[in-house]
């Protein structure tokens, strides 16, 4: 509870339900006469994959994602694919369109399902039209730019098992509806691609093997670009995550972070109850970068994995299963396993290794596109039309079971 409220999840296997565990990720759940019991069935071995060059890293992964998703597209019935016109999931719909040029006749019929919102500056149709008419499957569009309350608060509650809700319920409700019209029970995404194939800073790694004037030169470049942060900014993180993490554990520990500020509706004092640190676990073998490190923490993010399961518990409601192929082990393991010195380049467009791999399978519009879809004026409409339903809901005489953690009055 105290987790959902600071918005501080961690790798625990605590629920909401007394009684109730969640399953640590990379375990399976071992029962016997004996009792229960968690087993890890993976964990990253912190080694690296010397193949001869960089050219021959970006093939392996375009081998193991065509694998990865070719794995996934084994029903009986037909399968959906999400594409929203961006990298990710393009990546996956082209891939995809690769496999059934080959295999068509054996695979499953697939369609692809694209939100669109019309009026917002999220909407990507023009990328979406582009796809579209390049893929060999048929299309679908789910119009996502009306809002509808859900019938009732506590129905949106019971799907995610636990006190969140989707602020736009419709969006799950129409998608699953568009699978249903073409016989579909699964839905590829693209989530995990941010994760998995985001490009860590490599200025720390370079200072680290002392090539001071190179890590200069990357940090200049990466403060070009826009999303980034001022070049102090971006060389001071460098020199911090350069430090052995040892003696960082140690500087932490004689000079603790300020506090963060606390939500005005959440009594203080509740930082006791959260069940673990900021970061989940680094695994026994240490890797042999900073950088694989990053990508690790992305991966194994508890923040991460919270949102992924509410998204699942959500669409499990509809009868609707969710794959993700950039979540696949086998593609985790290469891309952790890869030396930070044969992905490092000059800072330009992000996922270098994941265009790189889509060169010749994707469209050259989608592989140099720079802009990414930004959701937070649709979600600030949607919560506007949300208001007046809440504020009844939250203001009403019932007494709230959360009162030894928030204070009504200030919600």
């Amino acid at each position: 509870v105290v987790e959902h409220l600071l918005d501080k999840p961690t790798a625990g296997e605590l629920t909401f339900f007394k009684g109730v565990h969640r399953l640590r990720a990379g375990h399976f759940l071992n029962a016997s006469a004996d009792g229960v019991a968690q087993r890890a069935y993976w964990e990253p071995r912190g080694e690296r994959v010397e193949l001869a060059t960089e050219e021959d890293h970006v093939a392996r992964f375009r081998e193991l994602f065509r694998q990865a998703i070719a794995s996934r597209v084994d029903a009986e019935e037909a399968v959906g694919a999400q594409l929203s016109g961006g990298l990710d999931s393009s990546s996956v719909t082209a891939m995809a369109a690769e496999i059934y040029r080959e295999d068509g006749p054996s695979l499953p019929e697939m369609s692809t399902l694209s939100e669109t919102y019309s009026g917002f500056p999220c909407d990507e149709s023009p990328y979406i039209e582009v796809m579209t008419g390049w893929l060999p499957f048929d299309a679908q569009q789910v119009d996502c730019s009306t809002f509808d309350l859900p019938l009732s608060i506590e129905d949106e509650l019971w799907k995610e098992d636990g006190p969140t809700a989707e602020l736009v319920p419709d969006r799950t409700l129409r998608t699953s509806q568009a699978l249903s019209s073409f016989g579909a029970r699964v839905l590829l995404t693209g989530y995990g691609g941010d994760e998995l194939t985001w490009d860590p800073e490599w200025a720390p790694d370079l200072l680290r093997k002392g090539q001071f004037v190179s890590a200069y030169q990357q940090a200049w470049r990466l403060s070009r670009l826009p999303e980034e942060s001022a070049l102090p900014a971006i060389l001071r993180r460098a020199v911090v995550h350069s430090i052995p993490n040892g003696l960082r554990r140690w500087l932490v520990a004689i000079r603790p972070r300020a506090a963060e500020p606390w939500p005005d509706h959440v009594k203080t004092g509740l930082d006791r109850y959260l069940g673990g640190g900021e970061e989940p676990p680094m695994p026994r073998a240490e890797f042999p970068s900073i950088a694989q490190q990053t990508v690790y923490r992305w991966l194994s993010d508890p923040l991460l994995h919270w949102n992924l399961e509410r998204l699942e518990q959500r669409y499990a409601s509809r009868g609707r299963e969710l794959r993700h192929p950039f979540f696949d082990r086998r593609l985790a393991e290469l891309v952790l396993a890869i030396p930070f010195d044969k992905r490092v380049g000059p800072p330009g467009l992000p996922k270098a290794l994941l265009r790189q791999a889509m060169q010749g399978l994707l469209l050259t519009e989608i592989l140099e596109r720079r802009t990414q879809a930004v959701f937070d004026t649709y979600f600030l409409a949607a919560w506007e039309r949300w208001r007046p339903y809440l504020r009844e809901v939250i203001h009403s005489s019932d007494p709230w079971l959360s009162e030894p953690y928030t204070d009504p009055k200030r919600v």
